[in-house]
């Protein structure tokens, strides 16, 4: 039953990849970042690009048993399974990728590009930016937090809230 969900969802993948114009690609062998980049060059905001599927390491649950005393568990296992990376360019948190699991407990990671929401921020929110010029200054100490988690919150709010109104529709637990 577990492998039939995890099929199903290989299927969706590609059925949303057509409606959403997002080729799904095998990942390369290099720098996933620079494989991407031309996919991003006319991307509008709010965009679904590229979706990578790659075998990864993944923690999963696996059933343990035996079909003829029909006893079963689930277990924990780290596994290498195929996940989805989804590519988006959001208008708020720049350049972010979507990791997703097709298999239980379907995991799913948001990895952001700090670099590029830093270049959204004004240049007085980013430690060691002088204000009048682009280079960086090296400090000590701790360097203020660019943004609070508050708006950090409501920055993820926005960005969700945009790629469900945009029928992108992401189930993340």
């Amino acid at each position: 039953m577990l492998r039939e969900i995890a099929d199903q969802f290989h299927n969706w993948v590609k059925n949303r990849s057509e409606k959403w114009g997002a080729p799904v690609l095998d990942a390369p062998q290099g720098r996933r970042d620079e494989f991407v980049e031309p996919y991003f060059r006319q991307a509008k905001p709010d965009q679904l690009v590229v979706i990578l599927k790659a075998r990864e390491p993944a923690r999963i649950l696996t059933a343990i048993g035996n079909k003829k005393d029909n006893r079963w568990h689930l277990q924990l296992a780290q596994r290498w399974v195929i996940q989805y990376n989804l590519y988006v360019n959001d208008r708020h948190w720049g350049r972010l990728f979507v990791r997703l699991s097709p298999y239980f407990p379907f995991s799913a990671r948001v990895c952001l590009n700090q670099h590029g929401r830093n270049a959204r921020l004004p240049h007085s929110h980013i430690w060691g930016r002088a204000p009048s010029d682009s280079k960086l200054r090296i400090g000590r100490g701790s360097p203020p937090p660019s943004h609070d988690t508050h708006e950090t919150v409501l920055a993820f709010h926005r960005c969700f809230e945009t790629m469900t109104s945009k029928n992108l529709h992401l189930g993340i637990a």
